[in-house]
C-alpha cells in the first residue's frame, strides 16, 4: 500500500512537473512571439521614417531646384530688360544725331543760299 501511494505521488509529481514544463514553454513561446512582433513593428516604423525622410529630402531638393530656376529666370529677365534699355537709348541717340546732322545741313544750305543771293545782288 505504501508503495502504491508512493507511486501515485511520484506520478502526480511527474504530471505536475510536465504541466509546469508545458506552461513554461508556452510562456516562453508567447514572450518570443511578443518580442518578434515588437521587432517587426520597430522595423516597419524605421522603414516608414526612412521613407518620410527620403520624401522630405526629395521635396526639399525639388523646392531648391524650383527656386534656382526662378532665380535664373529673374536673372535672364534682368539681362533682357538691360539689353532693351540699351537698345532704346542707342536708338534715341541715333535719332538725335540724325536730327542734328539734318539741322546742320539745313543751316549750311541756308547760309549758302544767302551767300549766293548776296553775290547775285
Amino acid at each position: 500500500k505504501a508503495a502504491e501511494e508512493q507511486a501515485a505521488q511520484q506520478k502526480k509529481a511527474a504530471e505536475q512537473a510536465e504541466a509546469a514544463r508545458i506552461k513554461a514553454a508556452e510562456e516562453q513561446a508567447a514572450q518570443q512571439k511578443k518580442a518578434a512582433e515588437q521587432a517587426e513593428a520597430e522595423r516597419i516604423k524605421a522603414v516608414e521614417e526612412l521613407a518620410a525622410q527620403r520624401k522630405a529630402a526629395a521635396e526639399q531638393a525639388e523646392a531648391a531646384r524650383i527656386k534656382a530656376a526662378e532665380q535664373e529666370a529673374a536673372r535672364l529677365q534682368r539681362l533682357a530688360d538691360q539689353a532693351e534699355a540699351a537698345r532704346v537709348k542707342l536708338a534715341e541717340e541715333a535719332e538725335a544725331a540724325r536730327q542734328r546732322k539734318a539741322a546742320e545741313e539745313a543751316e549750311a544750305a541756308r547760309i549758302k543760299l544767302a551767300e549766293e543771293a548776296e553775290a547775285a545782288r
